[in-house]
């Protein structure tokens, strides 16, 4: 499902390339899944689909002196953390084993992240990272709420 998800991906992501000055900058395709990056001067959005997960994962990323943050920064936040705030209406129920993920499941999840990002992330797109000190909020409460649950 990997090449599915890379070429409902391309076009569902288009946008950024259309409308926000963005490039793809990257392209993988591995035994762990796939992805693609698009980045422009302020902001990467990285978009993986990881098979073992059965799901789809998309990263809102300021750009440090142009290049992707460190992974474990405040500089990058997963677009479900954004819609938790601004469209919480659009949360996609991440699936649990033994249930699969089919081919419409896939399509429908990127599409519907394509729509959050197109819909809630413009000021993001656009290098406004106000939003960015909420975001941190809500990763380290659910941190903290992973902590009391050891």
């Amino acid at each position: 499902m990997t090449e599915l998800f890379l070429r409902v991906a391309k076009k569902a992501f288009r946008f950024l390339i259309d409308e926000f000055q963005c490039r793809l900058t990257s392209k993988k395709s591995d035994a762990w899944g796939a992805e693609l990056t698009y980045q422009n001067d302020t902001t990467a959005v990285n978009v993986r689909y990881e098979p073992r997960e059965q799901f789809v994962f998309v990263l809102l990323c300021r750009l440090i002196n142009g290049k992707m943050p460190a992974y474990d920064s405040f500089d990058s936040f997963g677009l479900s953390d954004l819609l938790t705030l601004r469209a919480p209406e659009l949360k996609i129920r991440k699936r649990s084993a033994p249930e699969r993920f089919t081919e419409n499941d896939l399509r429908h999840m990127v599409i519907t992240f394509a729509r959050g990002v197109r819909g809630h992330a413009t000021d993001i797109l656009h290098g406004d990272f106000s939003i960015f000190p909420e975001l941190e909020k809500i990763v380290k409460r659910r941190a903290e709420e992973f902590q009391k649950g050891k």
